[in-house]
């Protein structure tokens, strides 16, 4: 997959791999987790804290020079969407990806996601947004309708949870995840969530 973000990666990542960090200690410490796939991973920032940890970790991405924060043996070069994880992670991570891919690969890439984890952590510009090769914008319903699809829900509390974590200041350079990012989980049970009008924001019905 051509990926025009190839020569951007470094100064882009560079800026995010504050709050890339700060995620990862989140949910090292919440969730403990012994192994953590990241589709779309860049230059690998989400997964530096859980390799510091010892959890095993993997980076995949269609840009040849990705992975170059992950050590040896963590990272593939593959098309994201056609990935099959042959074993299950205890989380897997997607973060302002999918909206570069082609439309038509939007069910591939959440059938691999379910497929690697039970609990998914995903992120998606919605239509508005703005930014560079955003080709697959989308409201962030038809993402969940695709999760639904496969019995994954919006983990409700958790979400709740990490919006709240999104509003320190390490995060003012990124403010689309602090409407964007959703925690998903196999077979939850939680509340729906309330679309708004604000690039896709939500609430969170109170269960």
């Amino acid at each position: 997959m051509n990926n025009p973000y190839s020569e951007l990666m470094a100064d882009k990542e560079a800026h995010e791999q504050p709050s890339q960090r700060a995620l990862g200690r989140y949910w090292l410490e919440k969730y403990h987790p012994r192994s953590v796939l990241d589709l779309g991973c860049g230059t690998g920032g989400y997964l530096i804290e859980f390799w510091s940890a010892k959890a095993g970790v993997l980076g995949v991405d269609s840009c040849p020079n990705a992975g170059a924060l992950l050590p040896q043996g963590a990272f593939i070069c593959y098309d994201i969407a056609d990935f099959e994880p042959g074993r299950k992670y205890d989380m897997a991570l997607c973060i302002e990806v999918a909206e570069h891919l082609q439309p038509e690969l939007s069910d591939q890439l959440v059938s691999a996601l379910c497929a690697s984890a039970d609990r998914i952590v995903f992120s998606a510009a919605p239509p508005g947004q703005g930014g560079i090769n955003h080709i697959n914008c989308r409201p962030m319903a038809e993402w969940l309708g695709m999760f639904s699809n496969h019995n994954f829900y919006t983990d409700s509390e958790g979400t709740r949870q990490l919006r709240a974590f999104l509003q320190q200041p390490v995060f003012d350079g990124v403010p689309w995840l602090r409407t964007n990012m959703r925690e998903i989980v196999k077979g939850a049970t939680s509340p729906p969530e309330v679309l708004t009008p604000n690039l896709g924001d939500i609430r969170l019905q109170d269960g």
